[in-house]
C-alpha cells in the first residue's frame, strides 16, 4: 500500500469495526455519488426511498477505489470491480460521523 499524506488507509479510518479490511489507502470519503473521487472511498448507506448503492455506478465511473456498503433488506452485496473494494459495514450510517471526524 502507498500512503501519502494525501491518502488514509481503510484499516485506520474504519478501526474498531470488527472488520476485515484490505490493504487499501483512499484519498476521500462521499456518501453522494456526485461528490464520488478518483482514490475515494464512496459510503452507500441505507435510505427512506433509495440506497446509496442505487448510486454505486456513477461512483465507479468517478474512479472510487472502494466502496462500504450497509446491509438492508432486499439489498445484494453489489458486483464489483477488480478495481474497487467492497466493505460491508453495519450500522453505517450511525457511523458517519466517527469516519468523517478520522478521515478529515
Amino acid at each position: 500500500m502507498n500512503v501519502t499524506a494525501d491518502t488514509m488507509p481503510l484499516r485506520r479510518l474504519l478501526a474498531g469495526m470488527d472488520l476485515k479490511l484490505p490493504d487499501v489507502a483512499v484519498t476521500d470519503i462521499a456518501d453522494d455519488h456526485r461528490d464520488a473521487v478518483a482514490g475515494g472511498l464512496f459510503l452507500a448507506c441505507a435510505g427512506g426511498a433509495r440506497h446509496g448503492l442505487d448510486f454505486l455506478p456513477q461512483a465507479i465511473d468517478a474512479g472510487i477505489r472502494a466502496v462500504a456498503w450497509e446491509p438492508a433488506p432486499g439489498v445484494a452485496a453489489p458486483s464489483l470491480p477488480t478495481t474497487v473494494t467492497g466493505i460491508r459495514v453495519t450500522g453505517l450510517r450511525a457511523r458517519l460521523g466517527v469516519i468523517a471526524d478520522r478521515f478529515f
